[in-house]
C-alpha cells in the first residue's frame, strides 16, 4: 500500500448489442462498455475487510459474497495478498429505484476489485487481470461466457468470442448508443439455463440458431467497421427477430411486453431496437446515427419510458484519476485484434 491514504480503482458496466446466447457456445457476440462503473475504495486497515456498499457494515472476507472470496482466493494464487486493507465497493449506479438494469455489476465490481488487489502487489498487466477475473467470475457463478469481464477490462465496444479472444471494434463519427429500461429486472442463468434444456431436446434448433447469431454478430461489427449503418440496423433486426423465436420455441420468456414496447416504438420513428442480453426484462438498446437515436429517444420519452442516460465508455478497468497509471495494455495485439493470453 502506498502513502496515500486511499486509493479508487473502477470498471464499467456492459450491454450486449448482438450476439447473445450464441456467446454462451462459444460463437462471437458485439458487447460494449458503458459508462455506469464499479468502484472499490481501498484503504490501509489492521486486518482485511470488505463493506458491499458506502456505509455498509464491514466483514471479514470470508463473511463476504462468493464472488469477493473468489476475487481474493485467485489473486493471492498468483501473487499473494499485499498488506491488510479495508475495501468497500460501490455499485449503485447500476440500479434505480425500480431495480437493476442488467448492465453486468457483478462482473464489473470483480474485475474493479481485481483490479485492486493486483495493483497493490504491483501487477497491472490487462490480460492478467482478464485471466484472473475470468477465473473469479465463473468460480463464483459456476461458468460463464465472459463476455461481461471482457467488456469490463478493456472498455469500448468489441467482438468476443470465448474463451480469451476479442477484437475492438470501432463505432463510426456520429454514432450513438440509446438505451432504455424495461421497467423489470431478469434472472439471466435461469433463462440461459431453459433455454440450454431446450437444445438438448432439440440439437437441430441449436445448431441453427448459432449458425444464424453469428452472422448477426458479424454483421454489426462489419457494418459498425465500414461505417454502414444500414447494415447495422438490418443486422439488430434480424438479431431481434431471431431471440424472439427462441423465446417462442423455448418457451423461455426471453420477449417481454416492456421489452416490445421499446422496440416497436423504435420501429415507429425507422430506428433498429432490440432485446439486450438474456431478455426477460433489463434493457433494450440501439446503435444508430446521432438522428435515428435522438429520434428513438424522444420517442420513447413520450410513451413515458425509461430511457438511461448511457453512454459507450472506452475506458476499461483503471485507477481513478490522481493515482498511479492505468493498467498497462495486453501483452499479445495485432492490429486491433487483442489476444487475451492463457
Amino acid at each position: 500500500m502506498s502513502e496515500r491514504r486511499r486509493r479508487i480503482f473502477s470498471a464499467p458496466g456492459k450491454l450486449v448489442v448482438a450476439g447473445e446466447y450464441g456467446v454462451v457456445e462459444g460463437k462471437p457476440a458485439v458487447v460494449v462498455a458503458v459508462d455506469r462503473r464499479a468502484r472499490i475504495f481501498v484503504e490501509a486497515a489492521q486486518t482485511w475487510s470488505f463493506a458491499a456498499g458506502p456505509g455498509a457494515t464491514p466483514v471479514a472476507i470470508s463473511e463476504a459474497s462468493s464472488f469477493v472470496r473468489a476475487c481474493f482466493e485467485r489473486v493471492e494464487a498468483v501473487c499473494g495478498l499485499p498488506g491488510p486493507c479495508a475495501v468497500t465497493a460501490d455499485t449503485r449506479a447500476f440500479a434505480g429505484a425500480g431495480g437493476k438494469y442488467g448492465l453486468g455489476s457483478s462482473a464489473a465490481v470483480s474485475v474493479a476489485l481485481v483490479t485492486a488487489l493486483l495493483a497493490l502487489c504491483g501487477r497491472r498487466e490487462r490480460d492478467l487481470v482478464f485471466q484472473v477475473a475470468l477465473a473469479a467470475h465463473q468460480q463464483a457463478q459456476g461458468g460463464g461466457s465472459g463476455i461481461d469481464v471482457a467488456a469490463s477490462v478493456v472498455g469500448g465496444a468489441l467482438l468476443y468470442a470465448p474463451p480469451a479472444r476479442l477484437e475492438l471494434v470501432p463505432i463510426p463519427p456520429g454514432g450513438e448508443l440509446v438505451v432504455a429500461w424495461s421497467g423489470a429486472s431478469a434472472s439471466t442463468q435461469d433463462l440461459v439455463s431453459a433455454v440450454a434444456s431446450f437444445w438438448r431436446d432439440r440439437p437441430d434448433r441449436r445448431v441453427a440458431f448459432l449458425s444464424q447469431s453469428e452472422g448477426c454478430a458479424e454483421a454489426v461489427a462489419s457494418g459498425l467497421r465500414a461505417g454502414r449503418w444500414e447494415e447495422v440496423a438490418a443486422a439488430l433486426r434480424s438479431n431481434q427477430l431471431l431471440l424472439v423465436e427462441l423465446g417462442a420455441e423455448a418457451e423461455a420468456g426471453i420477449d417481454t411486453p416492456g421489452l416490445r414496447r421499446l422496440v416497436e416504438a423504435a420501429a415507429r420513428v425507422h430506428g433498429a431496437a432490440k432485446i439486450s442480453g438474456a431478455g426477460g426484462g433489463d434493457c433494450a438498446l440501439s446503435l444508430a446515427p446521432v438522428e435515428v437515436a435522438r429520434r428513438i429517444r424522444q420517442e420513447w420519452s413520450a410513451q413515458g419510458l425509461a430511457v438511461l442516460d448511457l453512454a459507450i465508455d472506452p475506458r476499461g478497468a483503471a485507477e481513478e484519476l490522481g493515482a498511479e497509471p492505468d493498467l498497462a495494455p495486453a501483452t499479445s495485439t495485432r492490429g486491433d485484434r487483442m489476444y487475451l493470453t492463457d
